[in-house]
C-alpha cells in the first residue's frame, strides 16, 4: 500500500515522502496513529505542491538574507547610552539593542563579544549561522 508520511520515522522514512509499506502496517499503525495517509493522486498532487511551494519560499529567504548580509557588511550604527566618568557602560550592549539598530526583527542575531565601553567596536554578527563584520560606535 502506497502512503505519504505526515511525520519522520525511523527506518521507513521522512515527513512528505510517499512509500510503500505493507497494507496491516499502514493500516493498523501508520493511519490510527495519524503518522502518514493513503497515497491516492489528489493526495500525493497536493503534497508535491505544498514541497513545491516550501523549496520557492526557503529560496526567496535566502535571496533576503543575502540582500540583507550585503547591505549590513561593515555597515556602522551608531548607539547612545549612559557611562561613567571613566567611559564604562552601566549596562553591556545586547543583542536586542543591535536589533533594533538595525531594524532586524525577523532574524536571530549572536555577537562575537559584549561592549561594555564607549568607543568603537568591530563586532561580527551572527545571523542564521553567517557571520558578517559591523561596526558599532557607543556613545
Amino acid at each position: 500500500m502506497q502512503v505519504i508520511l505526515l511525520k519522520n520515522l525511523n527506518k521507513v522514512g521522512k515527513k512528505g515522502e510517499i512509500k510503500n509499506v505493507a497494507d496491516g502496517y499502514a493500516m493498523n499503525f501508520l493511519i490510527p496513529q495519524k503518522i502518514a495517509i493513503v497515497a491516492t493522486d489528489d493526495k500525493i498532487q497536493q503534497m508535491r505542491i505544498k514541497t513545491q511551494n516550501a523549496i520557492n519560499k526557503k529560496q526567496a529567504n535566502q535571496k533576503n538574507l543575502e540582500n540583507l548580509l550585503n547591505k549590513l557588511k561593515n555597515k556602522k550604527i551608531n548607539i547612545y547610552k549612559q557611562s561613567s566618568d571613566k567611559g564604562k557602560l552601566f549596562a553591556a550592549i545586547n543583542e536586542d539593542e543591535i536589533m533594533s539598530a538595525l531594524n532586524l526583527k525577523e532574524y536571530k542575531v549572536k555577537i562575537s563579544k559584549s561592549i561594555k565601553e564607549i568607543g568603537e567596536h568591530k563586532i561580527k554578527l551572527k545571523i542564521n549561522s553567517v557571520q558578517i563584520p559591523i561596526i558599532v560606535e557607543v556613545k
